[in-house]
């Protein structure tokens, strides 16, 4: 088995926390990364999908509830080295407002420049 780190790019989605939308009015954008083990790419990518959507990570921040314009797309698999079981598992999310637009480009973080 090899070890595969799947990044998942979300758009479209409405969230909100105590009844009330987070983010403003816009909807949000989210990257995050699952690892898993499989035997190649395909079945990494169904795996890292079911981990996702039935993670408490997942659940806590998008619930159990439908996202009609919400869309979940594969941004990035790539194999990577696994140390043990334990790590994993669904990183944190990283959110962005749809409206900011990014350009290639580094900056000292090493990330996109945001307009």
């Amino acid at each position: 088995m090899t070890a595969f780190r799947i990044v998942f790019h979300g758009t479209g989605y409405d969230l909100q926390a105590d009844n009330r939308e987070i983010g403003g009015s816009g909807k949000l954008g989210f990257f995050v990364g699952v690892n898993v083990e499989a035997d190649e790419a395909e079945q990494a990518i169904q795996l890292a999908y079911e981990k996702l959507v039935g993670s408490e990570n997942y659940i806590a921040v998008l619930g159990e509830g439908e996202h009609p314009d919400g869309v979940l797309t594969v941004d990035q698999c790539y194999e990577f080295s696994i140390r043990d079981a334990e790590e994993a598992e669904v990183s944190g999310f990283i959110f962005y407002p749809e409206e900011t637009r990014f350009e290639p480009g580094c900056t000292e973080a090493g990330g996109g420049i945001a307009h």
